[in-house]
């Protein structure tokens, strides 16, 4: 295991190191560098706000301009920029041993070759600003098939209520904080069986056994396949794979998983919450976290974010002097306006209503945004700030 210190003291990036294979190459491609004043000894007693009954997950609803396939993102305008996070796409899932490169004439019997895809996304800060782009190579989970390639696929997630509470005990109790995000954390789970795939498009497997960049971004090699030794982004049980892959570790931490929420983790002195690979930790001292997070080190690439500001695209601000947080998620909202054509409508209405609004028979209805996803976006601003 290789520890890379960043400029800030406070961020580290953790490389394993990469397993050799008679069947792996090398990336060829160049990469860019890129206080506390009441004391407790134990959380147990601490009083439970929600039950079992109440147990709820909310799943992050995406704007849908900012996600891209391989086809959307060859005629955006600045798909530059997605083709230069290509390569350090690729070159981390080698260095995490993921790949193994086989002649198609090796392909076992019967077995299927799932297609690989490519998945685009720009990342925007809870504000809506951009903050980087993101190229993510995935396998076609919907080949899968249940009972020859997956069993069990269901993985849990931290739920909301219980992170609003710890936050409150964070302001109450003065807890120091922080976040930590796990670096390509399916792809650091094993899989228990192999799975077999395409070379993804628009590279292709050069005669050294290295994997190139193709000139025609389209290309398909179809004289060689890549065999997954670990997990892979929309693998149907790859999310479940990870948990249990983290789960293990927490429990050998120290930790023991709380009966209410399996994504709730708790010591004498420190508490853990877990949404898929965003993970808080909260104790009395900052210490007792650095400590945590070194041991962590030891298994995990991760990287150490500080203290809790941006989760799960909410900005949260804490006010020590007056004791209060702030949960704000400007950018969702700002979607919703912008989604709905409000930005430049000036047709607008007293709130609420002054008298009852009839359609106008001369303006017929025309909505060219999704309904569903205006409603998904709603409720995930309703449910959380």
């Amino acid at each position: 295991m290789k520890r890379l210190k960043g400029i800030n003291n406070n961020q580290y990036i953790f490389q394993p190191k990469p397993h050799p294979s008679p069947h792996e190459g090398t990336c060829n491609t160049s990469t860019p560098d890129p206080t506390l004043s009441h004391t407790f000894s134990t959380f147990s007693d601490l009083p439970v706000l929600y039950t079992e009954s109440s147990i709820q997950s909310f799943l992050a609803v995406d704007n849908k301009e900012d996600t891209l396939i391989q086809g959307q993102m060859l005629h955006a305008a600045d798909s530059a920029e997605f083709f230069k996070v290509q390569t350090p796409e690729i070159c981390g899932l080698e260095k995490m041993g993921v790949f193994q490169y086989c002649s198609m004439s090796n392909l076992p019997a019967r077995a299927k070759l799932l297609s690989s895809i490519w998945s685009y996304h720009r990342k925007r800060q809870p504000t809506g600003e951009l903050l980087k782009y993101k190229a993510r190579l995935c396998v076609d989970g919907s080949q899968q098939m249940y009972g020859r390639d997956f069993w069990e696929t269901y993985e849990p997630v931290v739920i909301w209520s219980a992170v609003c509470f710890i936050l409150l005990l964070t302001t109450v109790l003065n807890l120091k904080s922080r976040q930590v995000d796990y670096t390509q954390a399916f792809l650091q789970a094993d899989l228990a069986d192999p799975f077999f795939m395409r070379i993804p498009q628009g590279w292709f497997i050069s005669p050294e056994g290295t994997i190139d960049k193709h000139t025609d971004p389209n290309f398909q090699d179809t004289s060689h396949f890549i065999k997954l030794k670990k997990n892979l982004y929309r693998c149907k049980q790859a999310a479940r794979n990870w948990f249990q892959y983290l789960k293990q570790s927490l429990l050998w931490e120290g930790f023991t998983q709380s009966k209410i929420d399996p994504c709730l983790y708790l010591t004498a002195d420190c508490i853990l919450v877990v949404y898929t690979d965003d993970c808080l930790i909260f104790s009395p001292s900052d210490s007792i976290i650095d400590d945590l997070i070194k041991n962590l080190y030891d298994t995990y690439l991760l990287e150490d974010q500080g203290n809790v500001q941006d989760y799960l695209g909410i900005h949260i601000t804490q006010n020590p002097m007056t004791k209060s947080i702030s949960m704000t998620q400007a950018g969702l909202i700002e979607s919703v306006i912008k989604d709905v054509g409000l930005l430049t409508s000036s047709n607008t209405k007293m709130t609420p209503p002054d008298s009852i609004l009839y359609p106008d028979p001369k303006a017929p209805r025309q909505d060219p945004w999704r309904y569903r996803s205006i409603i998904g976006k709603l409720n995930l601003i309703a449910q959380k700030t």
